[in-house]
């Protein structure tokens, strides 16, 4: 089975790192290994023009560094909080008592998800 891409197409929704696995199986109409447990979501359908379901946040560890991060935001689990619209380079992270009601939400929703992937029990 053939996939045509449409050329220039853009796709600006998260993906993390376990996203590829379910993508490339699509893409190929292959099936996903029986009895392995899978937390990446296919992003195909974006790349082929169609609704899909894009992720709200995704989760990175890197030596030691944990964080998580929406399409604007990003929180270390040192509490630093970068807005990466305005900062892609990281050079300035939003303090606490001099942030946006945005990114107030913001700091509050990733707080969150970093809370709960540090209480959940390994697999």
């Amino acid at each position: 089975m053939w996939v045509l891409l449409p050329a220039g197409r853009v796709a600006d929704d998260l993906v993390d790192f376990s996203d590829f696995m379910p993508t490339l199986a699509e893409l190929a109409a292959a099936a996903l290994p029986e009895g392995v447990l899978l937390d990446g979501r296919s992003f195909a359908a974006p790349l082929k023009g169609q609704p899909g379901t894009a992720r709200d946040w995704v989760f990175c560890e890197h030596r030691g560094r944990r964080w998580v991060r929406t399409q604007r935001f990003k929180l270390y689990d040192d509490g630093r909080l970068f807005d990466m619209d305005g900062d892609p380079a990281e050079r300035l992270a939003v303090a606490p008592d001099r942030q946006s009601p945005e990114a107030a939400a913001a700091r509050t929703k990733l707080q969150s998800v970093l809370d709960s992937l540090a209480t959940e029990p390994p697999p």
